[in-house]
């Protein structure tokens, strides 16, 4: 669900004007390593599972963005949403390799329902990375 977030993450402590007038997403951290990545969002989680099936590997992002966390507005939990947990779930099931788990958040989130999971090969924390998520690519790859 955090894959796409670009623009709401990018302005919220950082300049007004970001560098190149460009704001990066994680599919563009992926996609400047591998080409064209493809991107399922969770309301369509049967679509993602099927491709998953086909899928080399998968960089599956979650977390919240500033409409939950910010200044003056904490989160009541650290746990994910349950649709988040389920997707996560479908996703790492039907992969044929373990699923890499990217968080976008402002806070700390509980990990522990993955940390179980034969499925699961990686855990990223990157926090609200604004344009640096092209870091996350690196890091991954």
């Amino acid at each position: 669900p955090t894959v796409n977030n670009d623009r709401k993450y990018a302005g919220y402590y950082g300049a007004l004007q970001v560098c190149n007038n460009k704001y990066y997403s994680l599919v563009d951290a992926v996609s400047q390593h591998i080409g064209e990545a493809n991107t399922v969002t969770a309301s369509s989680t049967d679509d993602g599972v099927k491709a998953v099936a086909r899928a080399d590997f998968v960089v599956l992002a979650l977390g919240d963005d500033l409409l939950v966390e910010r200044e003056g507005s904490d989160r009541k939990s650290i746990s994910f949403p349950e649709s988040q947990l389920n997707t996560v779930n479908k996703i790492a099931a039907a992969s044929k390799r373990p699923v890499i788990l990217v968080i976008l958040s402002g806070a700390t989130m509980d990990v522990s329902p993955f940390l179980n999971n034969p499925k699961v090969g990686a855990i990223l924390y990157s926090g609200q990375p604004s344009v640096a998520v092209l870091g996350v690519g690196d890091v991954i790859f």
